[in-house]
């Protein structure tokens, strides 16, 4: 038996190293929290995986499985004071791009250098970072865990952070098993990682895949039997540019929507 945990990320190498361990084993289960439809679709002409069977974040709260959510949007706009990019501010660089992009897609030419330009704008956008450390001060006594985009924007949000660099390499397991208030990261621990007790989330910066947000958001979701009533609060800071709010709420497309304050004010 073949049995795949977070058969979502599965790289490109790995669907083919796939194909030939199918030819001699016939019996396989494919687990996944987060499941996209270009996902399910990759999967199933890839690998001839269909889904078998679906088990709802919100029946997994009604069945005590995993503990109630509540998400906050916070809407910032982009910093256009100071400046950071030879003499732009980060809003007026984000805008370049735009009309960079607009103008390369009328005449037909690749924007994709400049699409991920601009994404580093939002990455590393002083206005989130702002942000982020501002409800870090209003919840000092509490355990949050924060997902930024970026080393240097973790490195400077005044908490622990993680990252390649780190060189306590223990410090995040360290934080998931309950020692330390706050730690910044970047990818890592998104999956595979059970932070107890936590509550708080909150997502300096995040992408359009579905996936990748749901795993996030699920970190603060453990059920906790000493805390049975729990709601955990996720706290998103998105820029009020159209773009960013347009990733988000793709990415939060599985979500119900009463479930979403999208103008949370701080």
């Amino acid at each position: 038996m073949i049995i795949y945990d977070e058969v979502h990320s599965l790289s490109e190498n790995q669907i083919e190293l796939s194909k030939e361990l199918f030819l001699t084993n016939k019996t396989v289960l494919a687990l996944t929290g987060t499941l996209a439809d270009d996902t399910r679709y990759t999967l199933k002409q890839e690998l001839g995986l269909d889904v078998l069977a679906t088990y709802p974040i919100e029946q997994a709260i009604k069945e005590g499985v995993v503990s109630n959510f509540q998400i906050n949007v916070v809407q910032v706009p982009l910093d256009n004071k100071i400046k950071q990019y030879k003499g732009k501010t980060e809003k007026q660089k984000f805008d370049a791009y735009t009309y960079l992009i607009d103008k390369f897609e009328s005449e037909g030419k690749d924007s994709k250098f400049m699409r991920l330009n601009r994404m580093r704008i939002i990455q590393n956008s002083l206005a989130k970072k702002n942000a982020t450390k501002l409800i870090l001060e209003r919840n000092s006594e509490e355990r949050i865990l924060v997902f930024a985009g970026l080393k240097k924007i973790a490195d400077d949000l005044g908490i622990d952070s993680f990252h390649s660099e780190t060189k306590d390499v223990t410090l995040l397991h360290k934080f998931a098993s309950g020692e330390g208030n706050k730690l910044a990261v970047i990818r890592m621990g998104s999956a595979g990682i059970t932070f107890k007790p936590l509550n708080q989330v909150v997502i300096n910066y995040f992408s359009s895949n579905g996936e990748d947000l749901t795993q996030k958001l699920m970190r603060s979701m453990s059920y906790e039997y000493d805390n049975p009533n729990k709601t955990a609060i996720i706290t998103i800071i998105c820029s009020t540019e159209p773009t960013e709010i347009k990733w988000l709420r793709k990415a939060l497309l599985g979500i119900e929507n009463e479930r979403i304050n999208w103008n949370y004010k701080l």
